[in-house]
């Protein structure tokens, strides 16, 4: 079990995280935990067409809650393999632009399941994504007003930021 908490991910070349599981180990459930991150215009790359905030290659069970992922190129989650069992409940999705460069299937859209993994789905807030929250998956009990100004089912846009940064306190980041 791996778990990625309280950080802040900002401007990256390629992908915030990018999982990635190969031979065995995608019939395995890895129990990775992403929680309380700003992914923040994360996948800046012209070139690399897997750029995003979390982009999965064949990993399994995946649970990504309570994160914030503002103005992030191509998809905030891009699920090109495996993601079985992956739940995406109560995170922020606002500002997502196509890719950079490269035109391609599923681009703009806060959350893209090209795999068709069936992607657990529930209590987000989607606003202002290019080509909307969800390409080729569902959800249910979203948010569709601007978080910045209305209050959401999950913490506020400013209180989940303002958590990622305290939490970057101890390490001189503010």
């Amino acid at each position: 079990d791996v778990e990625v908490c309280n950080n802040i991910l900002c401007k990256t070349w390629g992908a915030g995280i990018w999982l990635i599981s190969y031979d065995k180990g995608v019939s395995n459930n890895q129990g990775t935990l992403i929680l309380n991150n700003l992914f923040y215009q994360t996948g800046q790359s012209y070139n690399i067409p897997y750029t995003g905030g979390i982009v999965n290659d064949g990993c399994r069970g995946t649970s990504i809650h309570n994160n914030v992922f503002d103005g992030v190129k191509n998809n905030a989650i891009r699920n090109q393999k495996g993601g079985q069992g992956t739940e995406i409940k109560d995170n922020i999705f606002v500002n997502t632009c196509s890719h950079v460069a490269i035109s391609q299937r599923g681009t703009g859209f806060a959350i893209a399941d090209l795999a068709a993994s069936d992607l657990s789905i529930s209590n987000n807030c989607f606003f202002n994504n290019l080509n909307g929250g969800l390409y080729s998956c569902t959800s249910s009990a979203d948010d569709l007003q601007d978080p910045k100004t209305h209050a959401t089912s999950r913490p506020s846009y400013s209180e989940a930021v303002m958590y990622c940064k305290v939490a970057m306190l101890p390490l001189g980041i503010t």
